[in-house]
Formats: structure tokens, C-alpha cells, sequence
């Protein structure tokens, strides 16, 4: 019984630490190109890197290379102690160019608006990073970030120099990848020499595919590719051409763990609606919002992510009534005039990101706007049908004496009936019994809170 309990405390304390270790991985080397084209030019490679939570900040962490062999650390880049580096959402993809210009002597793409979720810098641009060995113009032939295809390793530290990540190549693992702790992981190949080739993780359905998993060295969990088409895109892989897009996604969406809406018809021509929070772990930041749809019938097409809808564009057979902004905005009023017996179903969906900076709508669904598609609030909204009178029975007065009456029968509607015969001017709950009436024509009004029907009764 003693062993027993020792084996389920050791777990626990491993399932603690485990979680722990996960939790702290904010940030990733998803992939890197190098380029061995005429004997290798760094001034065309990358390092892409995918942030895992939300509110990171980068400052003064660094980014550093290897060499060939896995023996020597290059002198890295630190990224520097501005704004632009704290409270980096979750699913954000950075690509940080090696160089500022490419062998074409053509400045790489500069995007530094984080709305999108979506980011180009260069590695030596003062502005955004210190440090570095980059060589001089124009071939910046440095040292740092200058992939060799016969090996290297891209490592993530902390402000502490604390490893975050690596990601490495070499056909037999060298002493630096060996020393590191996880998560790490190492292309068990030589890059092919005349080539451009990326190095990324594959198939990257979760975190623990990043470096945690075992093998750590080998080609289970990563790949190579000569097509550029990995740069700021998921990665595909034999094993898998969509589970990383999946993970990417999932990061990339807000999070929204009690969904629910309420609404109201309030007026003739409104309907009121308001909703619960999404989770908004930055609500400063104006990324996150909600996109909200109406329908005459309960049944709804989700948004598709990377595309940005407006207001009366169609999804499905619902349209889109509403973009709101702001993920601290909870409620809205939808100008629409509900008939009487009529319902109107509605539901919200939690979007965060902007359109692609770069290339606009519908570029690649983990990329863009991004909304939870699952988890979202849906209510229905019913005006009732009308009273109805089912039958009158007036009684006429005699030998000119008050002594009429009317009696009406009537049901439905919402709410107690009321009733009046001094067209609307009063108004009476005590049942449709009328007498003492005069030898007039009356106008016999029924009606609820918000419905009403007429009756004409000639009392003679």
C-alpha cells in the first residue's frame, strides 16, 4: 500500500511539473529557411516563430544560432525593451528575415501591425533588436543567423537566458543540441547543399509535438521543404497537410467558456439583444469583437476564418446585422420590425484579429480574422399573434333606455386582455362584459401589451 501511494504521488508530482514546463513554453521556433544557393547567402533566410499564449512579452529575450557541427552558440540578437515586444497574442506568427535586404539588394517585407496577428521584421534593425554579428553591406556575411545546411540550431532564451525552444538539423546531433532541455527538436538530416531548403515542425498538431514528445531527434515530428510556401503559413508534412493549420487556428480564436445571449422584442420595430463575455485576456489591445447574425429560421453557417465580414454581407441563409469592435460591448439593438406571430433567431460569434494586412481576405484560414466557431451564443426572439375576438353577443337597449350590453368572447395574445369602448381612451381588465349601454354605435377595442384588435358593434 506504501509503494502504491508513492507511485501516484510521484505522478502527480510529474503531471504537476509536466503541465507547469508546458504552461511556460510562450513561444516557439516553428520554422526556419536556410539557403545554400551558390554556397549559402543568409541575407534570403528566416526563422519563423508561432507565440502559444496570450499577453507575452518578448523583451529582451534572444534569438540565436548554432554552427555547423552543434558546438558553438553564435552571438545573438536581443529583442529590445519597446512596447512592441509586450502583450504579443496568442497564435501571432513572427517572421524575423535574417537580414534587412535579400541577395537582390531588395528590402524584405516590413509589417509591424500586430492587429492582424501577423508580423515581418529584420534581424538587424536597430529599431526592434540589439546585438548580432551581421557582417557588412552588401553581403552581410556575419555570423549570426547565417544557417549552415550542414547543421545549426535555432534557440529561443528568455530575458534570464533561460531556454524557451529549439529547433535544429544535423544527420548526427552535436554537443549544444545534446546539453539543451526540452523542448527541442532535431532534423536527423544534412540540408541539401545548392538549395534553399525550410526546416520545420511537422505534423504540429499540439504543443507537445514542438519538442516534448519523443523523439526528439529524428523525423517524426519534423521536415524539410525546397518550397518557400511554409513562410507565415502552418506547416504540411506526408504525416499531415492540415493538423497544424488546426493548432494554429486554435490558438489564433478567442476563447469563450459560457456563451449564452438573451433577447427581447422592446418595440414595434427593435429587438434587443445582450450576451455574455468572451474571454478577452487584452481588451485595450481592439483585437478581439463579435460578429452578429440574424435568421428566419434556426439554422446557422458559421463564419469562415481569414475572412472579414460587414455588416448585410450573407453567411449561409443568415445575414450579418452586426460588427461589434469591441469585446466589452455586450449588447445591441437590431432595428427590425417583428410581425406578430413572427420569430427571429439570432447568434454571436467572438472574432479576434483583423484582415491580412498583406493579402486581404480569404488568403489562408490561419491567417486573418480568426472566430470561435464552436462556442457561441444563440438566442430566438417571438412577437405573438395577436387577441382574437371569437364571437360578440350584443344586446340591444329598449324603448330608448340604456339598458344595451356586449358580451365578447376573445382569447391569445401576451399578457391580460384589456378592453375599451371609448376608442382607446380607456382601458378595462375586468373580462369583455359591457352593459348600461345606449342605442349608439360602438367601437369595440381589444388588445395586450403588445398586440391589439378591433371590433366595430352597432348597439341600436
Amino acid at each position: 500500500m506504501a509503494e502504491k501511494k508513492i507511485s501516484i504521488l510521484l505522478i502527480l508530482i510529474f503531471n504537476i511539473v509536466f503541465c507547469g514546463i508546458l504552461t511556460s513554453q510562450n513561444i516557439v521556433v516553428s520554422s526556419y529557411r536556410n539557403d545554400a544557393i551558390s554556397g549559402g547567402d543568409p541575407r534570403d533566410e528566416w526563422t519563423e516563430l508561432l507565440v502559444i499564449d496570450d499577453n507575452v512579452d518578448l523583451r529582451n529575450y534572444t534569438l540565436r544560432d548554432n554552427n555547423s557541427t552543434q558546438t558553438a552558440w553564435q552571438t545573438p540578437i536581443t529583442f529590445n525593451n519597446i512596447a512592441f515586444w509586450n502583450n504579443m497574442r496568442a497564435g501571432t506568427i513572427i517572421i524575423v528575415w535574417h537580414r534587412v535586404v535579400g541577395s537582390n539588394s531588395v528590402t524584405h517585407p516590413m509589417d509591424i501591425n500586430k492587429s492582424d496577428g501577423y508580423i515581418e521584421v529584420h534581424a538587424n534593425d536597430p529599431a526592434y533588436f540589439t546585438g548580432g554579428d551581421f557582417g557588412t553591406a552588401p553581403s552581410f556575411a556575419g555570423s549570426t543567423l547565417n544557417i549552415s545546411n550542414g547543421g545549426d540550431i535555432i534557440q529561443l532564451r528568455n530575458p534570464s537566458g533561460t531556454h524557451i525552444h529549439a529547433l535544429a538539423h544535423r544527420a548526427t546531433v552535436g554537443a549544444d543540441f545534446t546539453a539543451l532541455p526540452s523542448p527541442k527538436l532535431n532534423h536527423q538530416q544534412n540540408l541539401a547543399s545548392q538549395k534553399a531548403v525550410a526546416v520545420f515542425v511537422c505534423p504540429g498538431t499540439n504543443l507537445q509535438e514542438y519538442g516534448w514528445n519523443s523523439p526528439q531527434n529524428g523525423t517524426t515530428y519534423t521536415d524539410t521543404s525546397s518550397l518557400q510556401v511554409s513562410k507565415g503559413l502552418p506547416n504540411q508534412c506526408s504525416a499531415s497537410s492540415t493538423a497544424n493549420s488546426d493548432y494554429w487556428r486554435s490558438l489564433r480564436q478567442p476563447l469563450w467558456t459560457t456563451p449564452a445571449m438573451f433577447g427581447s422584442f422592446t418595440a414595434p420595430s427593435t429587438i434587443s439583444l445582450d450576451w455574455t463575455s468572451a474571454i478577452d485576456p487584452n481588451p485595450g489591445d481592439g483585437t478581439q469583437g463579435y460578429i452578429v447574425l440574424r435568421n428566419l429560421v434556426n439554422s446557422f453557417t458559421a463564419p469562415t476564418d481569414g475572412h472579414t465580414y460587414a455588416t448585410g454581407n450573407t453567411i449561409g441563409t443568415s445575414v450579418v446585422v452586426a460588427v461589434i469592435p469591441s469585446s466589452q460591448t455586450l449588447t445591441y439593438t437590431d432595428s427590425y420590425t417583428l410581425a406578430c406571430g413572427e420569430t427571429m433567431y439570432y447568434r454571436i460569434y467572438p472574432y479576434r484579429y483583423g484582415t491580412d494586412e498583406i493579402n486581404g481576405n480569404d488568403y489562408h484560414v490561419a491567417r486573418g480574422r480568426a472566430y470561435n466557431e464552436t462556442n457561441f451564443a444563440a438566442a430566438s426572439v417571438s412577437r405573438a399573434a395577436g387577441p382574437v375576438i371569437s364571437n360578440v353577443l350584443p344586446t340591444s337597449p329598449s324603448c330608448g333606455l340604456s339598458n344595451g350590453s356586449i358580451y365578447v368572447f376573445a382569447n391569445g395574445g401576451t399578457g391580460i386582455l384589456q378592453y375599451s369602448i371609448d376608442n382607446g381612451a380607456t382601458w378595462f381588465q375586468n373580462g369583455g362584459v359591457f352593459s348600461n349601454l345606449g342605442p349608439e354605435v360602438i367601437i369595440y377595442m381589444l388588445r395586450t401589451l403588445l398586440t391589439a384588435r378591433l371590433h366595430m358593434v352597432s348597439i341600436r
